[in-house]
């Protein structure tokens, strides 16, 4: 697949997708998409992502509840160095974050979908 030159118009694919689009830009994507194989081939791409990723069901995480079953954080040491389980909390709660961030836009569609 090779991308369409008309860059104005393949930025708007994702827009058609949702039904984002006023009746006269739609009307003019889809003239366009008429005659852009390329256009074509890249929004039945999206759309195919769009179903694969809207049977994905993807847990919820209840960061709040996590984070405060969090042991409190300890004391430095005298050394001013931060002690070894100090270090593994602070880790899991970065990567509590970080999946947390990462699967909300999954879950964000997941329930405007199921609306």
């Amino acid at each position: 697949m090779t991308d369409c030159p008309n860059v104005q118009m393949r930025e708007r694919l994702p827009d058609l997708l949702h039904d984002a689009l006023d009746a006269s830009d739609r009307a003019a994507l889809e003239a366009h998409l008429a005659g852009c194989a390329d256009c074509a081939a890249e929004l039945a791409v999206l759309r195919s992502a769009r179903h694969v990723m809207s049977a994905v069901r993807v847990p919820v995480l209840d960061t709040a509840s996590i984070v405060a079953a969090l042991p409190r954080p300890v004391a430095l040491h005298l050394s001013g160095t931060v002690p070894r389980r100090s270090r593994t909390i602070f880790r899991i709660a970065a990567a509590v974050s970080f999946i947390r961030q990462a699967v909300s836009p999954w879950l964000s569609r997941g329930r405007s979908s199921a609306t």
